[in-house]
């Protein structure tokens, strides 16, 4: 089984294959979250910020423990931020008994690098909880095609 950060670097070099725009909306966020022991975001969160029209992925260690692979999200724009929405589903506690749906959503801010990430269980009355941080941009690089043989 490959360490957590190995994982990350795997979803983040996924992201940075399948994102293919220009601009800086092919970017892959590693983002450093502030976590707190009663919120549900992990840190480091990545976000492949474009898997197509409308989509992001997003990976972080909750998800690699629940899912082993990045999730698909939608991708919208809030005025000058990127707004991220996705949903972890059939959550368990450590005894396996299902909570429920964990809703997530990010917003993005490019000019500063910051992120508030908001979670809450689906379903349940409960407090959302807001996790602040700040991403770092990185723009994959094309990568060499191999040569054909002859």
């Amino acid at each position: 089984m490959r360490s957590g950060f190995a994982k990350m670097t795997v979803a983040a070099l996924a992201f940075a294959t399948l994102a293919g725009a220009a601009f800086a909306q092919n970017a892959v966020l590693i983002c450093t979250l502030k976590t707190t022991p009663k919120s549900f975001t992990t840190s480091p969160l990545v976000i492949g910020l474009n898997l197509g029209d409308g989509l992001a992925g997003v990976y972080d260690p909750l998800i690699a423990a629940i899912k082993e692979e990045p999730l698909v999200a939608k991708r919208s724009q809030q005025g000058g931020k990127v707004v991220i929405d996705w949903e972890v589903t059939n959550f368990r506690d450590s005894q396996g008994a299902k909570i429920g749906n964990l809703v997530f959503r990010a917003k993005y801010t490019p000019e500063t690098g910051r992120i508030s990430v908001r979670s809450y269980v689906k379903g349940y009355d409960n407090a959302v909880i807001v996790t602040y941080g700040s991403c770092e941009e990185k723009i994959p690089e094309a990568q060499p095609r191999g040569r054909k043989k002859s």
